[in-house]
């Protein structure tokens, strides 16, 4: 039997035969020896891999050979087989001892046993690497200035098109549905509710779209993996990443709400998106500190309305479940809700926080000291790569084998990616500092159209693009509640307790030292804080303590 193989790669030089020309002239090879024949065929795979099962049919070949099923094989040209010289020493040797005829379309017999074809055979090997290396480079070369052009190539994500040029733009259309998707995330709704939503509504998928333009039939739809691929995809907050490298296109989504929506993603998980009449407006940002420290668990706390207005709360999540339910008391909604709006917006509170915080004492002091983390960061970065290229090295010259170095290659991809992650933090900071005038503009900015009569929907989605998280415990001892506020900009939270007076609910904001490891849970962890001692109910404002009444 001959074996009749076939293979054309994914990046075309314009001289490969399609795989169909290859059959046939391999099936008329074997019409004329008189045999019959079996085909292999690797459609899209390149021949200048070192690892044989990188090609299913090529491994398979290979292993026909072996076991004696094959007594000649044939192939359009040696590049078919090969276009690696690691290879071609593999599979000559194979061929020579299990006594193999080997045909090619363009060379007829080749004779494994002569000198001179076996010399010519090598050194077309290592001009076929050479020349799979270079149409490579050119083709990465030029896909990365297309990318860096704004240009687009292939499919993109919903949401997006080419204009005539190729350059991507957004597709108005469908970037609507991609804002819904992002708010129902964002509104507490699960991937599973979202696409049944979008299906549910007739909104049309890539594909859909694409089989309709082709006049075939429909049958793509939305699924729960489909929406959270589109909600995690850093291309709709405006950043595409292309061969490691973050790149600009056009963003849909506003980078605050997209970071936003995905911290909450996960939270999402169970819920099936049946319409709540109620609103609440903190219940996407507020979380049950009592299961964070002695559950280490993520509770987000939800709004449940009762037939009395004062006894409206907000509760632990966990108490919905019998008998899994924390022991963190509810919070009223409305005098919440209000101390968050009134303080933080309407009175600046927030502003002010922003304000002071980018007031840097010594901003060329700040700069030095980050610039100095980046460099040093980098230096890290590039001597891990280095060792991992030199690792792999020893692999590829035989030296070690891949198990060999196995261990160690975790151990520094480990490494790469908690430096990467590092050196992200300190450039966004640095870049803070840098422009930090802007960046107060740009947040403090937003304060300026606040007002008691701004709607539900725009307090919601404002809260949402101001603060990453709030965290609500209630401490029994002092009979008072304790709230910390995490924010999306990168300043530090803010920790109020309140507790009741014959003034209604009132609000103290913690002054924390800027030297002690002050935080909410820190504080749930100790019986005396010195801060609050005398925060006794009935007695003074102690003076270290903001106060914040008539709510």
């Amino acid at each position: 039997m001959i074996g009749i193989y076939c293979r054309i790669s994914r990046i075309k030089d314009g001289n490969d035969l399609s795989i169909e020309d290859q059959k046939q002239k391999g099936v008329a090879k074997a019409k004329a020896l008189g045999l019959s024949y079996q085909l292999y065929i690797d459609e899209g795979l390149s021949g200048a891999s070192e690892k044989i099962e990188d090609r299913p049919e090529f491994q398979r070949f290979i292993a026909d050979v072996s076991i004696g099923k094959l007594t000649h094989v044939y192939a359009y040209d040696q590049s078919r087989f090969e276009r690696n010289p690691q290879i071609r020493f593999v599979i000559l040797d194979l061929f020579k001892k299990h006594n193999i005829k080997y045909f090619t379309h363009l060379d007829g017999q080749v004779d494994l046993h002569d000198p001179q074809q076996e010399f010519f055979g090598d050194l077309l090997s290592v001009i076929n690497k050479y020349h799979v290396t270079t149409t490579k480079i050119k083709v990465k070369s030029a896909l990365t200035m297309r990318a860096k052009e704004g240009k687009g190539k292939g499919t993109l994500p919903f949401g997006y098109k080419m204009d005539n040029k190729g350059y991507i733009i957004i597709n108005e259309e469908e970037a609507h549905h991609v804002k819904k998707a992002y708010q129902l995330s964002n509104d507490g709704m699960g991937c599973n509710g979202i696409s049944h939503y979008f299906n549910e509504n007739n909104i049309p998928t890539v594909y859909s779209r694409k089989a309709k333009e082709k006049g075939l039939n429909n049958k793509y739809r939305w699924s729960p993996s489909s929406i959270r691929n589109l909600i995690v995809n850093t291309f709709y907050k405006g950043e595409r990443i292309y061969n490691g490298e973050k790149l600009v296109v056009p963003a849909i989504i506003d980078p605050i709400v997209w970071q936003q929506v995905n911290d909450h993603l996960p939270l999402n998980a169970n819920s099936d998106g049946k319409k709540i009449s109620h609103r609440f407006l903190l219940s996407n940002v507020l979380y049950c500190n009592r299961c964070a420290v002695q559950r280490n668990k993520v509770s987000r706390m939800y709004g449940r309305r009762n037939e009395k207005k004062s006894e409206n709360s907000y509760l632990c999540s966990s108490k919905r479940y019998k008998g899994e339910g924390c022991d963190n008391k509810g919070i009223n909604i409305s005098k919440l809700d209000a101390f968050i709006w009134e303080h933080l917006f309407l009175n600046d509170g927030l502003k002010q926080n922003i304000e002071q915080h980018f007031a840097f004492e010594d901003k060329q002091k700040e700069v030095e000291k980050y610039e100095c983390k980046v460099d040093t960061l980098q230096d890290e970065l590039a001597t891990l790569q280095k060792e991992r290229s030199r690792a792999i090295s020893l692999v590829i010259k035989g030296t070690l084998t891949e198990d060999d170095i196995a261990v160690q290659l975790a151990s520094i991809d480990r490494k790469i990616k908690k430096y990467k992650k590092s050196l992200d933090e300190s450039e966004k900071m640095l870049s803070f500092i840098t422009s930090n005038t802007d960046l107060v503009k740009q947040y403090t900015s937003l304060f300026e159209k606040f007002s008691e009569e701004t709607s539900f929907e725009e307090k919601r989605s404002i809260i949402t693009k101001m603060i990453k998280k709030i965290m609500v415990e209630y401490d029994s001892h002092w009979q008072e509640y304790y709230i910390e506020i995490h924010y999306t900009i990168d300043i530090p939270s803010n920790i109020y307790a309140q507790h009741h007076s014959s003034e209604g609910a009132v609000y103290y904001r913690l002054n924390e030292d800027e030297n002690s490891d002050f935080s909410l849970e820190h504080k749930m962890k100790k019986d005396n804080i010195n801060t609050i001692n005398n925060k006794i109910k009935g007695e003074p404002t102690p003076p270290d303590l903001e106060r914040h009444t008539g709510i």
